[in-house]
């Protein structure tokens, strides 16, 4: 079996103190490089705007022996820069008239709950303040010690907690409302209001009683963001496909990859477990979601009994070698506030 296209692999590293500007000199770089590392199966290096090494690779079994370096790599030595576990937390019923994200108020819960940023939400539809606040930790046992205790303290107030919940949403464009594309992605020149379906961008609606909304989408007495729309209902279950087949495809492919390369499986692939592995998906969809962007632990157990330890680690490798250089899971749009509940 061979594989039409191999996943590229990323790795960056910062150095310990400064990379000597003769490295970025692209011959000396190669040249560096290739005495290193001369089986590496390396594709590309280069500095990007951070300053950091970034290596890349078609091939999954190198990535430790690309992992590991002399003290002395680069003059001063490497450090990778690792892609870091985000568990998102649900604050519930906070006063819109208290400041959460404040310079006092984040650092009361950086310093008393590790809690490493906050966000207030608002209303999709009307940019109204909400009560509930997504929080964001990078320790695992800090999130489930809060999520355990249902609660955490600012001033004298007792602030209820849960695990954020993630479910799959599709594009929807708020320029003209459509859902597949974005706003910045938008052909239509002319804006759509949010509320009314009028020519005008909803910012500017002087229609604030939900009672006189009219869907763009589907002509219902509503937002064309309401989670009730059928339009949107019909555009989420196409996305839950979408994410359910992607998922399954990388698995599939990663089955690939490891034939391809003559490796030895545990145990003989079988269909009957991918058919499995679907139902699984579909099953605890949300929570599949949800681990991709926090722990991904919970989908590699999957993983692993339906296709065995061997394929585990290459969907492992793809889930962490590539760090995230900016959380699009801080978004602070939502539509109603029982979504947390």
């Amino acid at each position: 079996m061979q594989l039409s296209s191999q996943k590229t692999l990323t790795l960056k590293f910062k150095s310990k103190k400064t990379f000597n500007s003769d490295f970025k000199d692209y011959f000396i770089l190669e040249d560096y490089i290739s005495t290193l590392k001369p089986n590496g199966d390396i594709t590309s290096v280069f500095f990007n705007q951070e300053e950091e090494l970034v290596i890349k690779t078609d091939n999954p079994a190198k990535i430790e022996y690309l992992r590991t370096w002399p003290d002395d790599a680069f003059e001063h030595g490497l450090i990778e820069v690792t892609k870091k576990n985000k568990f998102y937390l649900a604050l519930h019923n906070v006063d819109t008239n208290f400041n959460i994200e404040s310079t006092r108020s984040k650092m009361h819960l950086s310093e008393t709950y590790q809690i490493d940023d906050v966000i207030r939400m608002v209303k999709k539809s009307t940019g109204q303040k909400l009560t509930v606040v997504k929080a964001v930790t990078g320790n695992k046992d800090k999130f489930n010690e809060l999520t355990s205790n249902g609660y955490i303290k600012i001033g004298f107030s007792r602030i209820r907690v849960s695990a954020w919940k993630f479910e799959p949403r599709p594009d929807q464009c708020f320029n003209c409302q459509k859902f597949g594309h974005i706003a910045s992605k938008c052909p239509s020149k002319t804006p759509v209001c949010l509320r009314c379906n009028g020519s005008h961008s909803h910012k500017n609606c002087k229609i604030n009683d939900p009672k006189e909304y009219l869907c763009a989408n589907c002509g219902g007495k509503h937002a064309a963001c309401s989670k009730t729309c059928p339009e949107l209902i019909k555009a989420t279950q196409e996305k839950e496909k979408k994410v359910i087949a992607k998922i399954s495809n990388q698995s599939n492919q990663t089955i690939k990859r490891v034939e391809s390369s003559q490796q030895k499986l545990n145990q003989t692939f079988n269909p009957v477990n991918l058919i499995k592995f679907i139902i699984d998906l579909v099953k605890n969809l949300r929570g599949v979601t949800s681990s991709i962007h926090t722990d991904p632990r919970p989908l590699l157990k999957m993983i692993n009994q339906n296709f065995g330890a061997q394929i585990t680690n290459q969907i492992e490798q793809v889930l962490t070698t590539e760090p995230i250089e900016q959380d699009p899971l801080m978004s602070n749009i939502m539509e109603h506030e029982n979504e947390q509940d």
